[in-house]
């Protein structure tokens, strides 16, 4: 029995060849689309679960709050980690961690590494990253220590041992290889390639416990899980006595937070981080986005399986005439309903292992179809097997088994009238689904667009970004004048971390009262070459840098800040020139006052910043004309060889760091929108076959309407109102849900676009004129159709 059903599924599969193609291919897709979505979702969701004490792991951030200006960092000072094992017993252990672009040389091997670390030696005691050489007690334990991963040990080293082996970092000192641990796994956002002890950094800068000039990613190792809870409790009542003895009052504080470590990718408390951050909006978004596109799959056949519904009818009556059950029928019916699916899973498979290497480059990630073969996914494709197959058929299979089987001999089933109700629910669904994802895509696409040419406050166009050392710092001055001869170069100076992102904080004192504030570390000539506009004051002068850079306590030294600053200083522009505020320990003027510009995500506010001079910078910027680049290229490589052959030339444009800042938005944007046009080409894909299939069961009435006078255009209408009705009233319940929705994601910005009226016409037309095109082709064709040809075959 069960063979003759498998024959009969078979047969009726390929009897109706362009509907069950139809129904396969869109189910196909509809997995396939799923499938890909489970590989990000579970990728995602898996970060940092390896570590075995990864419930316990816990990451510090800082969080200051001044005149009203609300900041946050995933960053902090020094002294977080020892401060917090003295006064807190919750906490077991610690570890800091210092990312650095370091300049690693091996006889003739020269590289700027940028997976560069420096860390303390609790650091393998704390994280489950694999030993695979080394001792995890000593490896980082003293100076001038480092432990490679696999990858960098065999770009140094080759297939030698390199334990005992010594490296030559920034051009200085050498240390010595301790040990070699497996390449980090792909769901870390702890990622490195060499990590140096910490006790390597002998400069006050580090070894001086302080809460401010705040650099450094620290995670505590708490006593129990349960411990996470009651040290978050306690950290407020510490930093409320701590700030009233430094002097900070009112709404002014300083906090340190903590998260859960395994919370940070997906649930960060603050922007930034040791790699971009995932956001659990995201994954709902995109995880909505795989149901959403399977119900408009399984719509698509539920609809035509109930409109095919009537021309089973006769073989369900002769099959219960002879005998056959409701039961049995009913079984059939599901049995070929799981056939399809089946059918349709496989070709999603090859769907998905087609595609997975464009959604990996769309998504910036490294998924592979192995992942699939893990217990969670393997049940998450077969629950989607038997809940499609089941969810597919079982209204079908009970109208079927359910016909009278005089009533459907006589050609009496009353399907037709029976189905449309369920029918016309699921195009309004389906047509409900595309439009919220049209004008998701559009607001996505528009705020993006909306970042990407908002005025920045300063320049970012054509600005070369490169690493320095304290060798090249010696030589800039040269290197300035020997580029600046170069017309197609129009400016160089000096910083310690790109204006595009910039974390670093410092202590600052007003009035008594102690802070922090952001800033960052440069030469007379940044304001310049970034385009910042003085807005009130001076820029730094010449002799201003060369006293700045003696670091002598005899002057006091100008700064320039922004317009935020200066706001919550509770000043005016003109007023704060020649104010003398402590600034790190030292007694400083304001010599100016540039325009608020955006040194942080768009996510953030723009709070208040400092600009001073100091000779302990990181990185040359050279703006650039744009005239003859490969030439200013050429030339400014050639430069750079000569002054710093120590020196890898090797850089990165500004506005690309920049845009790297929204990462994780433009990869949701063009996940968007491939699978908001996917969603659409389903939902017209079942339009489709529905008007096919109500234009065959309508041929003779097409015919005789012909034949008494009927117009293609009357024959198009008539077969395409209906349908066109349902896009209509699918349209206009979508747009306020959808502008709900978009509303909410655009929430987490502090500078973002308005939803204008335009947009919601914009995605109701396109799925009007999409639901036009689709049903108006398949209308016309069956308008044009010979009526005696569609007669006779009646």
């Amino acid at each position: 029995m069960i063979k003759n059903y498998f024959k009969i599924a078979l047969r009726n599969l390929w009897h109706n060849k362009l509907i069950s193609g139809i129904n396969i291919l869109g189910l196909a897709v509809g997995i396939a689309c799923c499938l890909l979505i489970t590989l990000y979702v579970f990728q995602e969701t898996s970060y940092d679960h390896f570590h075995k004490k990864g419930d316990r792991i816990v990451r510090a951030t800082t969080e200051l709050n001044f005149s009203g200006t609300l900041t946050k960092v995933a960053v902090t000072g020094t002294k977080a980690l020892p401060e917090f094992k003295r006064t807190f017993p919750e906490v077991e252990s610690g570890v800091r961690i210092y990312p650095t672009p370091t300049i690693v040389k091996f006889g003739d091997k020269l590289f700027q590494e940028k997976g560069f670390v420096y860390a303390d030696a609790t650091f393998f005691d704390i994280f489950s990253f694999k030993l695979l050489k080394g001792n995890t007690a000593t490896i980082l334990k003293a100076p001038n220590q480092i432990v490679l991963t696999e990858t960098s040990a065999r770009k140094y080293f080759g297939k030698e041992n390199p334990i005992g082996k010594s490296l030559q970092i920034n051009n200085d000192k050498d240390y010595i290889v301790s040990g070699i641990t497996e390449d980090c796994p792909a769901n870390s956002q702890i990622k490195f390639d060499m990590i140096a002890s910490w006790s390597s950094l002998t400069d006050p800068l580090y070894t001086h416990e302080s809460w401010a000039d705040a650099s450094y990613y620290t995670y505590l190792l708490l006593k129990s899980p349960e411990m996470i809870k009651i040290l978050e409790a306690k950290i407020p009542g510490y930093f409320k006595a701590q700030n009233k003895d430094y002097g900070v009052a009112g709404k002014n504080y300083l906090n340190i937070r903590i998260q859960p470590m395994e919370d940070v990718h997906l649930r960060s408390i603050v922007d930034g981080g040791m790699e971009p951050n995932g956001d659990i909006r995201y994954i709902y978004i995109f995880s909505i986005i795989a149901v959403l596109i399977l119900i408009i799959a399984c719509a698509n056949y539920i609809n035509l399986t109930t409109a095919r519904a009537s021309d089973r009818a006769k073989e369900v009556g002769l099959r219960k005439v002879i005998g056959a059950s409701r039961w049995q029928l009913f079984f059939q019916f599901i049995g070929e309903s799981l056939i399809m699916v089946l059918v349709a899973l496989l070709i999603s498979l090859s769907l998905a292992y087609l595609f997975l290497p464009e959604f990996n480059f769309i998504a910036d990630k490294q998924l592979s179809m192995s992942a699939l073969v893990t217990a969670a996914p393997l049940i998450t494709v077969f629950a989607l097997l038997i809940l499609i197959g089941f969810l597919g058929s079982v209204y079908p299979a009970l109208v079927l088994s359910g016909f009278n089987p005089l009533k459907t001999l006589k050609g009496i089933t009353g399907v037709a009238s029976s189905g449309i109700g369920l029918r016309k629910s699921l195009i309004v669904v389906q047509f409900f689904i595309s439009t919220c994802l049209i004008l998701g895509t559009l607001v996505i696409h528009n705020q993006l667009e909306f970042i990407r040419n908002k005025k920045l406050g300063y320049d970012n166009t054509r600005v070369l970004v490169l690493r320095s050392d304290e060798a090249l710092r010696k030589k800039i001055n040269t290197l300035k004048s020997v580029l600046m001869a170069r017309p197609s170069v129009l400016g160089v100076t000096t910083c310690n971390q790109s204006p595009t992102f910039i974390q670093g904080k410092f202590n600052m004192v007003l009035d008594g009262k102690e802070t922090i504030i952001t800033g960052v570390r440069t030469d007379k000539d940044f304001v310049r070459v970034m385009g910042l506009h003085i807005v009130s004051g001076a820029d730094f002068t010449r002799p201003e840098e060369e006293a700045a850079f003696a670091v002598t306590d005899t002057i006091q030294r100008p700064v320039i800040v922004n317009e935020a600053a200066v706001r919550s200083f509770g000043w005016k522009n003109q007023e704060a020139i020649g104010k003398v505020i402590k600034f790190q320990g030292r007694n400083t003027i304001i010599k100016g006052v540039v325009n608020d510009f955006h040194f942080s995500s768009m996510h953030e506010t723009i709070s208040p910043f400092i600009i001073f001079m100091s000779n302990y910078t990181s990185k040359v910027m050279v703006k650039l004309s744009g005239q003859r680049l490969p030439e200013a290229m050429s030339f400014i490589q050639a430069t750079w060889t000569k002054l710093a052959p120590e020196q890898p030339f090797e850089y990165e444009f500004l506005d690309a760091q920049f845009n790297k800042l929204y990462s994780a938005e433009t990869r949701t944007g063009l996940i968007s929108y491939s699978f908001a046009l996917l969603a659409i080409g389903l939902a017209c894909l079942g339009l489709l076959g529905l008007v096919t299939f109500s234009a065959l069961q309508r041929t003779k009435e097409i015919g005789i309407r012909k034949v008494l006078g009927a117009t293609v255009t009357n024959i198009a209408v008539l077969l395409s109102k209906d349908f066109l009705k349902l896009v209509g009233i699918a349209t206009v319940l979508a747009l306020p849900v959808a502008w709900w929705i978009t509303n909410k994601w655009l929430e987490g910005f502090a500078y973002r676009i308005t939803i204008n009226w335009w947009m919601f016409m914009c995605a109701g037309l396109m799925a009007i004129v999409i639901a036009i095109t689709t049903v108006g082709f398949q209308a016309v064709k069956a308008a044009l159709m010979n009526p005696a040809k569609s007669l006779r075959s009646e």
